[in-house]
């Protein structure tokens, strides 16, 4: 009886027992810890990108802009949202009057080793609210979504914006690079600069701006009216499709009547003196065409006043391949004050002579990549009179911030 009574054994055994199983839940609490807080962190990243596009959608206003907002707001919430996140409940809140998108979700931790010290699962909860913080109308665009110096202005070189702003979408650290002059209203930049020259400073970490005319709709090519045209002398032109381009030299004076040029697989080329007018008119640049305006000759036309392309002067079919660019580096004058849109391709303005006092200034250009550099000078006006209304609502660009 006294050796039984002193037997300690199995009471060494329930102890080690129980001691296993503080110690495997105390190592299975640290592991669901970690899995809870990297659930949270994606929740709440989900939650971020939700609430700043919700905000962005109710800051364009307009019919139905709260329930916009609250379809947008979702929308991006699911997209950053992947394995067990995304059966998290999601809520959304639109507050029109504080002009405010709030994004919520909550979803159960999941157990495993730490079940044996945690009796249920903890419940994760996130929440960010964005708020509009400002309307601009921005009529100069960068919509390169990764680049370096997706926007770049150096030496002597001016890119203004007037009563609008700039919008550089690259997230690059420098997407934005500039030792000349750039000066807006408002620039706004997704990643961050570099550089001088800047009026007002650069704002860096803003949201993606949707490119403003990707709706437009840009009249198909057809057949091809000429081929490799070469213009010495002067002529007049008619609308339709040039394959391989037009070179238009040696002072030629060419005037174009009203409508819609297809530029196909090569270059509009304007140079040795040439000058190319026209009202009415819009350059539409497919497969590997582009602009090349040099030398000291003019071009000046004016943009159509109706049809799809109402107040464009040069745009770029989307299915054209990303890449190459269309240059103005001569030291003539050039006037096209309608909009620019070359979503697939560069715009480099390289130069123009000290004695040319003349400056174009466009309505809007959006382009891939934009340079100015040298002695060039691109100057922008949101000027909505050349333009449609609908166009112009376009151009508004709603920044926004997280406040929680």
């Amino acid at each position: 009886m006294r050796s039984f009574s002193s037997a300690t054994g199995g009471n060494v055994s329930v102890l080690f027992a129980l001691a296993a199983i503080v110690i495997l839940g105390a190592a299975g609490l640290g592991l669901d810890f970690a899995l809870w807080n990297k659930e949270r962190t994606e929740l709440q990243q989900a939650a971020d990108a939700g609430a700043t596009a919700g905000a962005v959608e109710l800051g364009r206003g307009g019919r139905n802009a709260s329930a916009r907002a609250q379809t947008r707001a979702l929308a991006l919430g699911t997209v950053n949202r992947s394995g067990p996140t995304a059966s998290a409940v999601s809520s959304v809140v639109v507050d029109t009057a504080a002009q405010t998108v709030t994004v919520a979700y909550t979803m159960p931790g999941r157990r495993s080793l730490s079940a044996v010290l945690v009796k249920s699962d903890p419940t994760i909860i996130v929440a960010s609210t964005a708020k509009v913080v400002n309307r601009v109308v921005a009529c100069i665009y960068a919509l390169n979504p990764s680049a370096p110096k997706s926007m770049f202005g150096n030496g002597s070189a001016v890119l203004q914006g007037t009563n609008c702003a700039i919008q550089v979408n690259s997230a690059d650290a420098v997407a934005l690079d500039n030792s000349g002059t750039i000066d807006a209203t408002h620039i706004c930049v997704v990643g961050g600069y570099s550089g001088s020259g800047y009026t007002p400073s650069p704002q860096a970490g803003c949201p993606v701006a949707d490119d403003p005319f990707a709706a437009t709709i840009i009249p198909a090519a057809g057949a091809c009216t000429q081929t490799n045209l070469a213009i010495s002398s002067t002529r007049s032109l008619s609308p339709g499709v040039y394959c391989g381009g037009v070179s238009i030299t040696s002072g030629a004076v060419v005037t174009l009547n009203p409508g819609l040029y297809h530029i196909v697989n090569g270059p509009l080329k304007v140079a040795g003196g040439a000058s190319l007018r026209g009202d009415g008119v819009a350059f539409i640049l497919s497969g590997t065409a582009s602009l090349d305006i040099a030398g000291t000759g003019e071009v000046i036309t004016s943009p159509p006043a109706s049809g799809d392309l109402t107040g464009f002067s040069i745009v770029q079919d989307r299915a054209a391949p990303l890449g190459g660019a269309s240059k103005i580096s001569g030291e003539g004058h050039f006037e096209f004050p309608g909009i620019i849109y070359m979503p697939r391709q560069n715009l480099e303005i390289r130069g123009r002579a000290a004695g040319n006092t003349y400056v174009p200034i466009y309505a809007a250009v959006v382009a891939d990549k934009i340079i100015v550099a040298g002695q060039g000078e691109l100057r922008v006006t949101a000027d909505t009179s050349v333009f449609s209304k609908k166009d112009a609502s376009k151009l508004t660009v709603v920044n926004v911030a997280l406040i929680k």
